[in-house]
């Protein structure tokens, strides 16, 4: 959900693995049933989990543009949110800009 599965795929692939998928697998996921905030800590997670694979990844340089594209958009949904009303929203990716 945060990255995991793309580190995995991409160490596997180095090593020579064959990666694949299907379409015929079936997941129940209950949404934020773990959190009391879970629009926050999902949201904030996702993010989190792309800088790692980044550090993890790729150059200094490949980090600062996708930190720098992540504020951006980060703070263009919270500005969309809030003129859409969305209040919540717009306070939830707010949080989010100061905990990356």
């Amino acid at each position: 959900m945060y990255g995991e599965d793309v580190d995995f795929c991409w160490r596997a692939k180095k090593k020579g693995c064959k990666i694949g998928w299907t379409n015929s697998a079936e997941i129940l996921h209950i949404g934020g049933a773990s959190s009391d905030k879970p629009k926050n800590t999902q949201w904030l997670g996702e993010f989190k989990g792309l800088l790692y694979l980044y550090e993890k990844h790729y150059d200094k340089f490949a980090q600062g543009l996708l930190k720098i594209l992540i504020y951006f958009f980060i703070l263009l949904r919270c500005i969309s949110f809030f003129v859409l009303g969305k209040k919540e929203y717009a306070k939830t990716y707010a949080e989010i800009i100061t905990n990356i």
